[in-house]
């Protein structure tokens, strides 16, 4: 008896389909992707850096495509792209932008550095938006014919808000 249960238990487990977890993306204020907050204020106008950073799901990442939304108290400036992984790119961040790699990505990877500059004390902040084409943003998969999936936004980009209080 307890072995047709353990026998039973195993099909179960194995013809149970493997769980599959979505991308992430999200916008960073620092190279390391840990801190996505810029406070106290430091002043009313500064520069702030945002890294865009990517965590592909369970069948990786060969594109992105994706904008970026941002508010009027910013101006944009600079953008490096990471040119040892992407291969080509199309667009811009506020239009719609789209990349693809040389290869599959299956770690966590930036794939851009871009500065830009609070011109007020009012609090804001950046987001992940669609691409302006697609009205989405995705990604394409490693799996065979690069199909498209959904990706998650994770962090947005804080500037001039309050700081958590330390612990």
């Amino acid at each position: 008896m307890k072995q047709s249960l353990l026998l039973l238990l195993l099909l179960t487990v194995l013809s149970t389909p493997a769980v599959s977890f979505p991308g992430y993306v999200g916008l960073y204020a620092d190279a390391e992707h840990e801190n996505f907050a810029y406070c106290p204020a430091a002043g009313i106008f500064y520069p702030i850096e945002m890294w865009i950073w990517f965590m592909p799901g369970a069948n990786g990442q060969m594109c992105a495509e994706f904008g970026v939304v941002y508010p009027a108290n910013l101006i944009q400036t600079t953008v490096t792209y990471n040119n040892d992984l992407i291969s080509v790119f199309l667009g811009d961040f506020t239009a719609g932008f789209s990349a693809c790699y040389n290869t599959c990505q299956y770690n966590w990877h930036w794939v851009a550095h871009q500065t830009l500059y609070v011109t007020s004390p009012d609090a804001g902040h950046v987001a992940i938006g669609p691409h302006g084409d697609t009205g989405v943003y995705q990604v394409a998969t490693c799996s065979p014919g690069y199909p498209l999936d959904d990706i998650w936004e994770i962090a947005q980009l804080y500037y001039n808000d309050p700081c958590p209080p330390g612990p």
